[in-house]
């Protein structure tokens, strides 16, 4: 299975990857939204995981475009810490 995460570069989402990649996942790590993107243009993932709060962009928004444009990827939000930090919940829309 191939994965892509477009998340920041921090502590937790690194040990995510380090996690997923010693299960044996196959694994992409693009730290920003128009390096996901890009990725996306060049590969074809099963399973995209997108951090919440992805510094000025929300996952929903990348989602709907990404969907707007056939991507047939299985989406993930995670949401790590920006839900806490904005009062939402990953259900919520504002």
């Amino acid at each position: 299975m191939k994965l892509l995460l477009i998340a920041p570069l921090n502590k937790e989402n690194n040990r995510m990857v380090k996690a997923l990649k010693q299960n044996h996942y196959s694994l992409d790590w693009a730290g920003s939204v128009v390096n996901g993107l890009e990725a996306l243009e060049i590969n074809r993932y099963d399973v995209v995981i997108l951090e919440w709060d992805l510094g000025g962009e929300d996952c929903l928004s990348v989602l709907t475009g990404l969907r707007q444009q056939g991507n047939t990827s299985d989406p993930c939000p995670l949401a790590a810490g920006g839900c806490a930090k904005s009062g939402a919940s990953p259900g919520q829309r504002g």
